[in-house]
């Protein structure tokens, strides 16, 4: 405990001109990343200092946008190209079962807890806030630095019993809320031993001694009722609404559904900013002169997934246009899709030739002033891909690869704003060009541009940007975070 004084002392002397210090991790690919670039600059408006801790690969991007950035392994660039179980669930060879039970290589997770601390100490933040693939890590730092941890979410990880956890069937009869206790119950028990093997690893002492699972609480169940959950969702895109058994925001607490954090057009497209993430302004004009010179094209992307190969997906896209007769903008993604890759095929010479009429490989794209002038857009369903497809206002595809992904493909369809497809390492193109049809129905186009009017009205990171605010005022400031914690469950962390 004298320890965790002397951190704290530290931190409060550090922070000598009153502006809130907020780190961020970030872990994950891209996609996890760009929203938090949207709560950054809504908090840096604020006045508040923010520091990202983020996988190396992310570094760069987080940098570009003018902020402290801490690079921690595995570059998931390589990770999702080289990882065996990446590569199983991405080519639909392995399910929930497989990833549940994988763990990444030891050396990796100790290094990235060890640049945490290290981060951590040196930045001195009064608020954490993390996701929750950094959870095992958010356990130690709160307890080593005792420093407030605060959940924020790309995806609807509330528990509920109208909505069963990513992945799973939806149950009748309040069994949701079962299927989120059992997988709330192993999830606490996996981090809390992981806690602790890393913290007698980097920091030569078990910090989480004394702390059971038990009291840890249930993820999803009744964190949000004494902590600030954040997810980073409209409730608009839920098509049965909120939950009615969800902790509503209250005194500062409980869960926000803030609406998407989106980079907006002008952060993506200014030419005084130096942010290769979304292309040069050579590439944006040569994207620029494509989409003006004929009709509106169809947007293909799917990120930071590589489903067989970049040869497998390459030619599904430009198949799917050419029975389609549309034009198309591909992007390269982490996959680096580009004329090369329909190398090989059957039919390579006529792919090439209508490739090169009617298709623009795109190395990078910002989203945000693309997808409105598409006719459509194709993508794996990620988070920040689907908020951008949608707040377009233009129908959209979802070819599902892996976890919430499903998730996302569901509410398309029942929003009526789309089409979903099989696990894309099973599709066709004549999959792909049927769900693009569907597409072309005037219901469907209507209600994607109803849905996007909406979404446009709404400031997400902003929104989530005053919760941080008035949150850390009500109970960072006052140590009110740490007696509601106590209260329930007789320790500093309690999970969302």
């Amino acid at each position: 405990r004298r320890a965790s004084c002397g951190i704290m002392a530290a931190i409060e002397a550090k922070v000598q001109d009153g502006a809130l210090r907020v780190a961020i991790i970030a872990h994950g690919s891209r996609g996890d990343v760009q929203p938090v670039m949207a709560l950054c600059m809504a908090l840096r408006s604020r006045g508040c200092v923010v520091a990202v801790m983020s996988n190396t690969n992310n570094v760069a991007m987080i940098q570009q946008f003018g902020f402290e950035a801490h690079g921690f392994p595995p570059d998931m660039d390589v990770y999702v190209r080289e990882n065996e179980l990446c590569r199983k669930l991405m080519d639909g060879e392995a399910g929930l079962e497989e990833a549940w039970e994988y763990s990444a290589p030891w050396d990796d997770r100790v290094e990235r807890m060890r640049i945490l601390v290290t981060s951590c100490t040196s930045f001195a933040p009064q608020l954490v806030l993390y996701n929750s693939l950094a959870l095992n890590e958010s356990l130690v730092l709160e307890k080593h630095l005792d420093v407030c941890t605060v959940l924020y979410q790309l995806q609807v990880l509330q528990a509920s019993r109208y909505y069963p956890p990513p992945g799973c069937p939806s149950l009748p009869l309040g069994m949701n809320k079962t299927m989120w206790n059992m997988c709330s119950k192993e999830v606490i028990k996996k981090a809390l031993k992981e806690g602790r093997r890393l913290s007698e690893a980097v920091l030569g002492k078990d910090v989480l001694a004394g702390v059971s699972a038990k009291s840890l609480g249930r993820i999803g169940m009744s964190s949000a009722k004494y902590r600030l959950v954040i997810c980073a969702i409209s409730e608009r895109v839920l098509p049965g609404g909120v939950a009615r058994d969800w902790p509503v925001p209250a005194d500062g607490v409980g869960l926000l559904m803030s609406g998407f954090w989106t980079v907006g057009v002008k952060e993506q497209t200014n030419p005084e900013t130096d942010r290769a993430c979304f292309g040069t302004p050579d590439q944006r004009k040569l994207l620029e002169d494509f989409v003006k010179n004929g009709a509106p094209p169809i947007y293909i992307g799917w990120g930071s997934m590589t489903v067989r190969s970049a040869a497998f997906m390459a030619q599904l896209a430009v198949r799917a246009l050419m029975l389609l007769g549309k034009r198309g903008v591909i992007a390269g993604g982490w996959a680096k899709l580009e004329p090369s890759s329909l190398s090989g095929a059957e039919d390579e010479a006529d792919l090439r030739a209508y490739a090169e009429e009617n298709v623009f490989w795109a190395t990078q794209a910002p989203h945000e002033w693309l997808f409105p002038l598409c006719a459509a857009t194709v993508h794996h369903g990620g988070s920040g891909t689907t908020a951008a497809a949608l707040r377009a206002g233009k129908p959209t595809v979802i070819t599902p690869v892996m976890l919430d992904q499903f998730w996302f493909a569901i509410i398309v369809c029942l929003l009526g704003v789309g089409a979903a497809t099989p696990q894309l390492a099973k599709v066709s193109a004549s999959d792909l060009a049927s769900a693009l049809r569907e597409c072309d129905k005037e219901e469907v186009r209507a209600k994607a541009a109803a849905l996007g009017e909406t979404l446009r009205l709404e400031s997400g990171a902003d929104t989530a940007a005053d919760a941080v605010l008035r949150y850390a005022a009500s109970h960072v400031a006052t140590g009110a975070w740490r007696e509601a914690s106590r209260r329930k469950s007789g320790c500093c962390f309690v999970k969302a």
